[in-house]
């Protein structure tokens, strides 16, 4: 039974009506995500594939991203704007403030309330009441696409959970949060997962929302036959929804999009049940945000053991499986001996790992280098030491083989170069580290 299939068990276990064996389940509970999936988390989160997959959207999404994802969220933007500028002079003609005129006015009924752990609200005090001008909001909310009040609609603020807002160029210091953005009253957003993605796409969502309002509230009084001068919006809307596709396209993409959502999952539980896990490899601000979405995460999943919360992880556990089907063969060995830390030669794909972190350098530029690392690590189990004899079938100068070396060690990281020490004969080199801390594969 591998670590996949005993977190599992457990959980069948835990759910089980009524729990076997167990006079505490909600202690049962929390011991099966803290250690069980914790531990397994923390185990794949030193795999560079679930890593991948768990920075998809940070690496692919956020604005200055030079990925097709982040061209596709870019040219939406584009596509919105332009749109918008031109429902803008629509609604700015005798035509469209007659329109707006003929919109009546909106009541809104609103009041503080407490969300409790259940997802449930209790209010806080009297409900008040107010009128709005809704040919006004519509006005002002095309407006605001128009000249587009967000600094991005992808944001790596939401990873742990949703920032609750949209992100703006200048924030006001009495920002307030957008109830749209609060798990309990989106179920779009789930309660764990991919909230950078989800995010994105629910801000997508409210753009098209305000743009189709819009251009609804114009065309409304001709019986949604526009005059002429409308030609032009109306001709845009095709490329309007095929950019809205784009993206739905890449964020939704089948087989991949489950393993981003199930690896993010894993990470949010490992950060929740482990406040100080080493969560640098996202590239997200230190602690500070981990710290906070990890308690969010943490009371998402106190809610008892068959919630959906706890579903959803088990799900993602489950998913793990997936991570490696269709890699190349040995992948999951390769993960496994990366996780580990040390040195990890693949030599058929001319690869290089240190410390769990990838060697980024083009081998193919590098041959012989290439050839005498991979002859160091073939031979560092059995602490033998390479010349000349292993890399050349002819007589070579002395001064090759440290020629050699020397350029192998520009090309290698400090620690790592440190640990190539020089053999008891002349012009040989080997691997210090231990065996079990130097892989190759072939």
């Amino acid at each position: 039974m591998d670590g996949i299939d005993l977190v599992l068990h457990r959980h069948r276990e835990l759910t089980a009506e009524p729990p076997r064996g167990s006079e505490h389940p909600d202690r049962e509970l929390a011991v099966w995500l803290a250690d069980h999936v914790g531990g397994l988390a923390a185990e794949y989160a030193r795999r560079p594939r679930f890593r991948e997959y768990a920075t998809w959207s940070l690496g692919n999404l956020l604005p200055g991203c030079d990925t097709p994802a982040a061209a596709a969220v870019a040219a939406f933007e584009a596509a919105a704007v332009r749109h918008a500028r031109l429902l803008r002079e629509g609604l700015q003609t005798p035509w469209g403030r007659s329109a707006l005129a003929a919109v009546p006015p909106a009541e809104m009924v609103f009041g503080p309330v407490r969300i409790c752990g259940d997802g449930t609200q209790a209010p806080l005090g009297p409900e008040c009441r107010q009128v709005f001008d809704e040919g006004g909001r519509i006005a002002g909310q095309v407006a605001a696409v128009a000249e587009p009040f967000w600094s991005g609609l992808a944001s790596g603020d939401d990873y742990f959970w949703p920032s609750a807002d949209w992100p703006l160029h200048h924030p006001p210091p009495d920002r307030r949060t957008n109830g749209s953005f609060l798990v309990p009253f989106n179920p779009e957003l789930h309660v764990l997962g991919d909230f950078v993605t989800r995010c994105l796409l629910h801000r997508v969502g409210l753009v098209m929302e305000r743009l189709t309002e819009g251009r609804r509230t114009l065309l409304a009084t001709a019986g949604g036959r526009p005059p002429a001068a409308f030609g032009g919006l109306v001709a845009d809307m095709g490329p309007l929804d095929a950019a809205v596709r784009a993206i739905e396209a890449v964020c939704r993409e089948p087989g991949e999009a489950p393993l981003r959502d199930a690896c993010v999952t894993l990470t949010q539980v490992y950060v929740a049940c482990h406040p100080a896990a080493d969560v640098g490899w996202l590239g997200l601000p230190p602690q500070g945000q981990a710290l906070a979405g990890g308690w969010c995460v943490r009371r998402a999943l106190q809610t008892g053991r068959t919630s959906h919360a706890v579903a959803r992880v088990a799900a993602a556990v489950h998913a793990l499986r997936g991570l490696y089907a269709g890699g190349p063969p040995g992948q999951t060995a390769v993960e496994e001996a990366v996780a580990g830390g040390g040195l990890v030669v693949v030599a058929g794909r001319q690869e290089v790992f240190w410390d769990g972190q990838r060697v980024a350098i083009d081998w193919g530029r590098y041959q012989q280098p290439w050839r005498l690392l991979v002859a160091l690590a073939r031979a560092a189990p059995r602490g033998r030491a390479v010349g000349p004899v292993d890399l050349y079938d002819r007589v070579v100068s002395g001064s090759t083989m440290p020629n050699l070396f020397s350029r192998l060690g520009k090309l290698l990281p400090p620690r790592l170069r440190r640990e190539i020490t020089p053999g008891d004969e002349p012009g040989t080199y080997r691997l210090r580290p231990a065996a079990g801390r130097v892989h190759l594969f072939d």
